[in-house]
């Protein structure tokens, strides 16, 4: 079925050195010579379906006998609604418990060899179903950053029961487009701690980020930000009308270069990204990146080589931002 050569002499000596005595020989051939029988019948008259892994290995391989893969068998998912009152009689597993996928599935997707190549979308559909069965809401979703760094568009608001996890990563996008539409104040989603205590002050729960003034007058606007950030902002201002407004993603070479979140991005780095702006340019960068007017590596927006204003990582805040340098620019016409 796999294509691995196996044999009933190969399969007994290996049991028998498993067993290292503690079984009747006359049992073990029995079950040897039955089992495929089993597997048939439950086959003939459930749903179920078996399918040997063939890269799934005897638990000690190097045993006479012993295989790679090819003999233990996965049935694979199975909705256990379709049991009946029978469901709750099922014994749980005390280790995988209501898993998402298959044993088959796991050795094929590489989960401990490729964890970053997993299918997360179907991953969090598949949980989000177990969720909502079990507790009658959805509790599990994939952070964005999984959809960014396999360069796909973040789901909408309207694919998240409430944007409460934004500030954790979760939802966080829908959260600044829903803000820059209008639709909401991100401060007011009730998105994580920092934000969830009432009339918290900054200081003891979060210190302040920067100093925050008016944009002055120009032509000619850049936004700079992370490279993850930087084309769900193109789309977003593209799609408002903001086709003036250049984009800068930043390369995070301060932390190796494979760092793609805004809140990370440093003076030095910003100094190199922006070498060749012009002087007349405005570039903004989000506050989230700075802690008491600092960035990570200690420079501050008077250390850089180009003039910065800080804006509150917000997508209403970007937005006033850009409609008051619009509305500075047309009185001075």
């Amino acid at each position: 079925e796999v294509n691995i050569a196996d044999s009933r002499a190969e399969a007994l000596a290996y049991t028998r050195r498993l067993a290292d005595g503690r079984s009747d020989d006359r049992l073990i051939e029995r079950f040897l010579d039955t089992a495929p029988a089993m597997i048939r019948y439950l086959e003939e008259r459930t749903p179920l379906r078996f399918q040997a892994i063939p890269r799934y290995p005897d638990y000690h391989p190097e045993f006479q006998g012993g295989k790679l893969g090819g003999r233990s068998l996965d049935a694979g998912l199975f909705d256990t609604n379709e049991l009946g009152a029978w469901k709750d009689r099922l014994r749980k597993s005390a280790v995988f418990g209501a898993t998402a996928m298959s044993v088959t599935e796991a050795t094929d997707w590489g989960v401990f060899s490729k964890p970053l190549g997993l299918p997360f979308k179907l991953l969090a559909e598949r949980y989000q179903k177990l969720s909502e069965e079990l507790l009658g809401r959805q509790l599990v979703y994939a952070s964005d950053e999984f959809y960014l760094v396999a360069g796909r568009t973040p789901p909408p608001a309207t694919s998240f029961a409430s944007l409460d996890q934004a500030e954790n990563g979760i939802g966080l996008v829908a959260a600044f487009l829903e803000s820059f539409s209008g639709a909401f104040e991100m401060e007011k989603l009730g998105t994580g701690f920092f934000q969830s205590v009432d009339g918290a002050p900054a200081w003891g729960y979060r210190a302040e980020r920067a100093t925050l003034s008016e944009p002055r007058e120009t032509n000619d606007v850049l936004v700079v930000t992370g490279e993850y950030a930087a084309p769900v902002l193109r789309k977003l201002l593209d799609d408002h009308g903001y086709v003036d407004v250049e984009i800068r993603a930043v390369t995070n070479t301060y932390f190796g270069g494979n760092i793609m979140v805004a809140g990370l991005l440093t003076g030095q780095d910003l100094n190199n990204a922006l070498a060749d702006v012009p002087e007349s340019t405005l570039c903004l960068v989000p506050d989230v990146c700075l802690s008491e007017g600092r960035f990570l590596d200690g420079l501050t927006l008077e250390d850089l080589q180009h003039e910065v204003l800080a804006v509150r990582t917000t997508g209403q805040d970007l937005r006033r931002t850009l409609e008051s340098v619009r509305d500075r620019r047309m009185v001075a016409s």
